[in-house]
């Protein structure tokens, strides 16, 4: 395989990844400016996974929230635990309030991005001089 080609390949790639990045970029500032915010309370714990040989824990909780006047029940996923019975905030979609997200950090998107700027802009360099020095 020549050198222009594992170049071209390496700025289709920057390219995908950075139309999801985008896509998640825009999700996250969705979620983050315009989504309401109220409590949730944990209810029960459903699952619970302690840490192993990767270091994760993974827990899975019923939890309660109120949105205008109505009550809804959903799982949240987390590595943490939770007491039952304690309340922390979330993020829910107005128009479909049994959307919800907690932990809301658009720090990871911002991330992503430039990890897939970089990518695209070292494809871009290494197209451009294995093709120079290919000519």
């Amino acid at each position: 395989m020549s050198d222009v080609t594992i170049g071209v390949l390496i700025l289709i790639l920057a390219a995908f990844f950075g139309w999801g990045g985008i896509s998640m970029l825009k999700k996250r500032k969705k979620v983050l400016y315009e989504w309401a915010h109220t409590e949730a309370k944990v209810i029960e714990l459903l699952y619970a996974r302690e840490e192993d040989d990767d270091h994760t824990a993974e827990y899975r909780y019923k939890i309660s929230y109120t949105v205008n006047g109505t009550v809804f029940e959903n799982v949240f996923k987390c590595a943490g635990e939770r007491i039952i019975g304690s309340t922390f905030d979330i993020k829910y979609d107005p128009s479909s309030p049994k959307n919800f997200e907690a932990n809301v950090d658009i720090s990871q998107a911002y991330i992503g991005a430039a990890v897939i700027a970089f990518l695209f802009a070292t494809g871009l360099a290494y197209w451009a001089i294995t093709g120079f020095l290919w000519l």
